[in-house]
């Protein structure tokens, strides 16, 4: 009867720590200031000035790699800010990749992902190997190791059936197993002008953030505003959401974004009618020190002016509404894929008003973490 007892009591237990949590819109701590203050800024690789860098990603020893999809070239840096490498040119060589689409840090390795294959560098940027992978069979979310990623559909309405299992694959062995599984809204699926089209903010897509010291895993559906904390495993814990309205979005503030691509007008004007009307909920999950950074949806603009950041503790527990702005008086513009945060530093992509790239550094204060 006391073993019994204990048993009911741990289970008791178990059911508080891993208890879904709803958040209403109001953080419990406010607004967070991260109060940065930058360190180095750079434009240029030698006397060759950036032209459309994005896609920044840091490493854990804040390596530095971005793509400029101007130069058609990936560059590695420091975190002092010096030039270390070029990469992954646009070519047929060895080395060289064909289509750049995304960008991923495995380890120690840095990894290029194009449309049938998987390249992999050292974190200097030299060239190791490929592995064949259709992306748009399996597209990757994330690498949680060097030879093991995740991978699901590219977008919600990519869904083969009612719902889609995110998958565990093995490079090495080949081997999948099926490792968490998401449902689709009944009258979602549209074509989204195309399975090339992918608009971030706009387009329905799975994240997946991922916490390597308690191999925590967190992953949500961008226009659903509730995120699944689980163990590598693919075992769910908890769930916790913030009741949040979603934003409505309309065919100016579509034509907007587009008048920023060199798309004809006249498939603009066949894509438009595929499109939500409502903007997703966020853009990007990352862990941070402990805490849950989740990348909020504002706007379509790929030029915006501040970046909004919910933070959650790693109970789910909604604690500070947060802003990254930059620019004294003149606003400079940035996007979330121009953006890195590692240890207490965050990396930068900005552009001025004349079109003008740069990559900054700067030294941020970062919310209190209980553990």
């Amino acid at each position: 009867m006391k073993k019994f007892f204990l048993f009911f009591i741990v289970l008791i237990m178990l059911s508080l720590l891993f208890a879904d949590v709803k958040n209403p819109d109001k953080p419990l701590k406010g607004e967070w200031n991260f109060n940065s203050q930058k360190e180095w800024e750079i434009d240029r690789i030698g006397d060759k000035l950036f032209e459309r860098p994005s896609e920044l990603r840091a490493s854990q020893d804040e390596m530095l790699y971005f793509h400029d999809f101007g130069h058609k070239m990936s560059y590695v840096f420091d975190h002092t800010g010096e030039f270390i490498n070029s990469f992954a040119k646009q070519g047929a060589a060895s080395g060289e990749v064909d289509r750049y689409i995304n960008c991923f840090i495995a380890d120690d390795k840095v990894v290029i992902g194009t449309p049938d294959k998987l390249h992999f560098y050292t974190q200097e940027g030299t060239f190791i190997k490929s592995y064949e992978n259709n992306l748009f069979e399996r597209f990757p979310l994330l690498f949680i190791s060097e030879n093991e990623f995740l991978y699901a559909p590219r977008v919600v309405s990519d869904f083969a059936e009612d719902k889609e299992k995110i998958v565990r694959k093995n490079l090495k062995t080949g081997k999948e197993i099926g490792f968490d599984e998401f449902s689709m809204a009944k009258g979602e699926k549209s074509s989204q002008g195309g399975m090339s089209l992918v608009i971030l903010g706009l387009t329905p897509q799975i994240k997946i953030g991922f916490e390597p010291d308690s191999k925590r895993i967190y992953v949500g559906r961008s226009d659903d505003y509730s995120i699944h904390v689980g163990e590598l495993t693919g075992r769910r814990l908890f769930t916790f959401s913030l009741d949040r309205e979603r934003k409505a979005v309309t065919e100016k503030d579509k034509w907007k974004h587009f008048e920023q691509t060199r798309l004809p007008k006249e498939r603009i004007e066949k894509i438009l009618p595929t499109l939500p009307d409502f903007l997703t909920y966020f853009m990007r999950i990352q862990v941070v020190k402990g805490l849950i950074f989740i990348f909020s949806t504002e706007s379509l603009d790929r030029r915006q002016k501040k970046l909004a950041i919910d933070i959650f503790s790693p109970e789910g527990k909604y604690l500070y509404r947060s802003y990254l702005k930059f620019g004294d008086g003149t606003p400079l513009y940035t996007h979330v894929e121009k953006v890195a945060i590692k240890n207490t530093h965050l990396y930068v992509m900005l552009e001025n008003k004349e079109g003008r790239n740069s990559l900054a550094k700067y030294k941020i204060d970062l919310p209190p973490f209980n553990h």
